[in-house]
């Protein structure tokens, strides 16, 4: 999963976050300004991991 900064596609926003992980479900934490705009983009090798109903969840967290 990459995490970056506006919605451009090319050329790309600057990179906020990148994880990858062998599992069903990844996690980061990425630091973002109210009204920040960020492209989030999953990707999966097909074979193992299928990507069927995929689920994003967003969490504020602490105070601000």
């Amino acid at each position: 999963m990459v995490v970056l900064d506006g919605i451009m596609c090319n050329p790309y926003g600057f990179e906020l976050f990148c994880h990858s992980a062998n599992a069903k479900s990844i996690t980061g934490t990425v630091d973002l300004a109210e009204g920040q705009t960020v492209l989030i983009v999953f990707m999966t090798d097909g074979e193992q991991w299928t990507m069927v109903d995929p689920v994003l969840t967003l969490v504020a967290v602490g105070g601000g």
